[in-house]
């Protein structure tokens, strides 16, 4: 479980500025990937459950990594050694997820229909 959770970590870490796009979102699903069989190796491992978190966070999969770091115990810390570094994450994750669902309800059908309208035109 250890070696994947480190493998994991590793491909995020290849993932920098000059990796971006389709090589970039590839990297991050091997990474999620490796955070699953460590999970499958050791369920209670937290460090491959922030991790994963971290990877659906990456891939906009806000909801299911919210509920990653909600699985977290209270205490578990994260990269950052911070006590509550689950929590924190998981309310960035909610955050996104709200981003996201405003964006779908409100800001797109008002960017569509003014395309519309001034395709029209």
């Amino acid at each position: 479980a250890v070696c994947y959770a480190n493998r994991a970590a590793a491909r995020l870490m290849s993932v920098g500025p000059n990796v971006f796009g389709l090589a970039a979102a590839d990297e991050v699903r091997e990474a999620l990937a490796d955070c699953y069989r460590a999970l499958t190796a050791d369920p209670g491992f937290d460090r491959a459950r922030l991790r994963a978190g971290t990877c659906l966070l990456k891939l906009g999969a806000f909801c299911e990594a919210e509920a990653a770091f909600n699985l977290c115990p209270v205490g578990a810390a994260g990269p950052t050694g911070g006590p509550s570094e689950a929590k924190k994450l998981a309310g960035n994750a909610a955050s996104g997820a709200a981003t996201l669902s405003t964006l779908r309800t409100n800001t797109l059908p008002k960017l569509r229909a003014a395309t519309l309208a001034a395709a029209a035109a």
